[in-house]
């Protein structure tokens, strides 16, 4: 039984069961629809085990994305010039033969960049890029025009 305050006026209380039974339904929400990542003290890194010091030189493994192969494709006087590797090549048979010693020598994944002027027709663009891939080449890449 309540009593009333001194003053004869009932006074004003809350009810928290309520509010906590909201409150533990928004904990439980907020658990299940958060995403779990991987902590930062399990990912690799390059400090060694105290935290002080310098790094482990042999624990360090430096992975550097290999270099692009750019394949330049010209048009002059009505006829398509393709230039890899520095070297100018007049048909696409020369084209592949370069390419397919290239692809012998480096990952099939080395980004391969197409530079092609906006004057070369699409069927010589289309050509080379299924050339790049005939030979194994996987990673081929058209250069954004500047």
């Amino acid at each position: 039984m309540r009593l009333p305050n001194r003053s004869g006026k009932r006074g004003f209380s809350f009810q928290f069961t309520s509010m906590i039974d909201v409150i533990f339904l928004l904990l439980v929400f907020f658990i299940c629809t958060s995403s779990f990542t991987k902590p930062e003290r399990t990912l690799p890194s390059p400090l060694s085990e105290g935290g002080i010091g310098p790094p482990d030189p042999t624990q360090i493994e430096e992975e550097l994305p290999p270099e692009p192969i750019l394949i330049d494709l010209h048009w002059v006087n009505a006829t398509p010039v393709w230039v890899v590797s520095e070297m100018q090549r007049n048909s696409l048979q020369e084209v592949r033969s370069v390419l397919a010693g290239i692809a012998q020598n480096v990952d099939p994944e080395t980004p391969i960049i197409l530079d092609i002027d906006d004057a070369v027709p699409m069927l010589h663009t289309i050509n080379l890029f299924d050339t790049c891939r005939s030979v194994g080449l996987t990673n081929v890449q058209y250069a954004a025009g500047g």
